[in-house]
């Protein structure tokens, strides 16, 4: 990681995911960081798993993994600021 503020960023997200999940932290290929796993299986019948939460500090830009399937998801990204989501 070649950004000193993308390295502190990082490394912020780190503890708040870990504080939040309870979980220790896995990597997921070479840049995905990840907590828990979901298993999944789309109506076509592919399946596997994918990290339930986790973030990547990508040079472009950081990236979080976070769903919204929970209690108080839409208001707290109304809340969240300038941001993009997927539908992935």
């Amino acid at each position: 990681m070649e950004s000193p503020r993308r390295r502190a960023d990082a490394l912020i997200a780190l503890d708040l995911y870990k504080e939040v999940t309870g979980l220790r932290p896995v990597m997921w290929g070479p840049s995905i960081i990840g907590f828990g796993q979901d298993d999944y299986t789309y109506e076509r019948g592919r399946s596997g798993i994918m990290p339930a939460a986790g973030f990547s500090p990508r040079k472009s830009n950081m990236t979080f993994y976070v769903g919204e399937k929970f209690e108080g998801a839409k208001e707290l990204y109304a809340r969240l600021g300038k941001h993009r989501k997927s539908v992935a």
